[in-house]
């Protein structure tokens, strides 16, 4: 299995485990909320053989008008480390212990996922192709839209819609 890591975060795949194969399983390629984006991309591109994609809480700002992307933008390029701490904040709510897999960010990956636009007709032709895609989203999601994200991808995939997760899919 290959994971993809998020927006400021690293080696985060085991706050994942229920939802992933063992990192022996071939064939799997995974990401979370920015690395969703990034294992997606990887699969359309990739020659090898993928059996599965797994998007966890991927990021989807599409639906946010442009003030709030710039607005995010700005909050970071002032402050990175008070932008950080909110963020993780927003994402922890539960507290877990995500210390140990913070990285630094930066202000170009921001500015990507938040302008980044989801290729539906891309999804539909992986189905077709026999990729197995599994999304994962948490109704009490801090950091994104999750009842506008489960409407954008059940156009072309089923989506599993964890009603009181938060955006690491756990109960908050």
């Amino acid at each position: 299995m290959r994971f993809f890591s998020g927006f400021g975060f690293q080696e985060e795949a085991a706050l994942f485990a229920p939802f992933l194969p063992p990192r022996s399983a071939g064939f799997t390629v995974a990401g979370f909320s920015l690395g969703a984006i990034r294992a997606f991309e990887h699969v359309l591109l990739s020659r090898e053989r993928i059996e599965r994609l797994i998007l966890l809480s991927p990021a989807f700002f599409e639906n946010r008008p442009e003030a709030f992307k710039r607005q995010q933008l700005m909050g970071f390029k002032r402050h990175p480390q008070r932008y950080f701490e909110q963020f993780y904040a927003a994402c922890d709510p539960a507290g877990l212990a995500i210390a140990p897999y913070q990285a630094p960010g930066s202000v170009e990956e921001l500015e990507f996922l938040l302008h980044y636009r989801w290729d539906l007709e891309q999804l539909a032709r992986l189905r077709q192709k026999g990729v197995q895609i599994s999304l994962y989203l948490g109704g009490q999601d801090r950091i994104m839209d999750a009842q506008a994200a489960t409407a954008h991808f059940l156009k072309v995939c089923e989506v599993c819609y964890l009603k009181n997760a938060g955006h690491f899919l756990r109960e908050v």
